[in-house]
């Protein structure tokens, strides 16, 4: 019974850090990203309902700041599950050198999973940007108020190219990441 326990912990590693990696990569470019301020203003309000005020006096209506309450949800969903990845992550590891496991062998594998999935995820969302965030926002706001008038403070404040180039900083951090990871496994095997 424990070689499965310890297989199973194993996958599940190897499927949770590529997400978990995403979602690092995430947080770490909305952190880094070079805002205006009206981006900013908005990015705040995600965190901090009591700016609603401040975003009006920037030209945002009802049905965005609306839209800007759906989109705090989900990323406090996000900033959940991230923590929840990271809390198992730790367990997992711990559980595995409990057992003897050498994780460094199985980083190898956690590096090539995460090159597939984040690179088939890239590929996906640089061939057809308008498709996935389209798909994404069906999914995410099904309720339907996410689409605005080109004039309107969220389409101005944050165009299709904030985006896009934002979802291609995430997935190259998060490749980056990933190869890093993959190196300090083969450096730490080598030093064996």
């Amino acid at each position: 019974m424990k070689f499965k326990n310890k297989q199973v912990f194993k996958l599940l590693l190897i499927i949770l850090i590529p997400l978990f990696l995403l979602l690092l990569s995430y947080k770490l470019v909305l952190v880094l990203t070079i805002l205006t301020e009206p981006q900013r203003l908005a990015i705040d309000f995600l965190y901090d309902a009591d700016l609603e005020d401040e975003m009006r006096s920037y030209g945002a209506q009802d049905d965005e700041i609306s839209h800007m309450y759906d989109v705090s949800n989900v990323i406090k969903t996000i900033d959940f599950f991230f923590y929840l990845f990271l809390l198992n992550i730790f367990f997992i590891l711990f559980y595995l050198n409990k057992e003897g496991i050498n994780i460094m062998d199985v980083l190898e594998k956690i590096f090539y999973t995460s090159l597939v999935l984040l690179s088939f995820l890239a590929f996906f969302i640089l061939i057809s940007f308008n498709f996935s965030f389209t798909l994404f926002h069906k999914i995410f706001f099904p309720q339907g108020n996410w689409q605005f008038s080109f004039d309107s403070f969220l389409i101005t404040t944050f165009p299709e190219s904030f985006f896009s180039m934002t979802a291609i900083r995430i997935f190259i951090l998060a490749i980056v990441l990933a190869l890093v990871l993959f190196a300090y496994s083969k450096y730490s095997i080598k030093k064996r």
